[in-house]
């Protein structure tokens, strides 16, 4: 399971384990909102992938926590120039995840 602080329009998600202190995000973060996401079983499109990575120290946190990223590849005609990423808008539109009607007891400050 996933979570999201801040707007759903935003592109990275987190293990809904990870702490706030694991996300090393600056403090004005936990003002955000928040939203906890289920991963359905809605395989990703061609050219869609997710990257996950282990979340550096940064404002004075200590890191350690998991950050998950969408990205699919952008074309121009039949050749790819990039990629770019998704926000977690799509992935709710497209039906590859999918919100949690609670917060699960959780709040951003956590």
């Amino acid at each position: 399971m996933w979570d999201r602080i801040g707007r759903i329009h935003g592109n990275y998600m987190w293990n809904v384990a990870d702490t706030f202190p694991m996300r090393s995000l600056p403090p004005w973060v936990q003002l955000n909102p928040y939203l906890r996401l289920e991963r359905t079983r809605t395989p990703l499109p061609e050219g869609m992938h997710i990257r996950s990575g282990r979340v550096a120290p940064a404002f004075e946190q200590p890191g350690g926590g998991t950050q998950h990223l969408c990205e699919k590849q952008i074309y121009v005609g039949d050749t790819c120039v990039g990629v770019e990423p998704v926000s977690v808008a799509e992935l709710i539109v497209r039906g590859i995840v999918k919100p949690l009607a609670d917060d699960g007891g959780r709040k951003a400050e956590e």
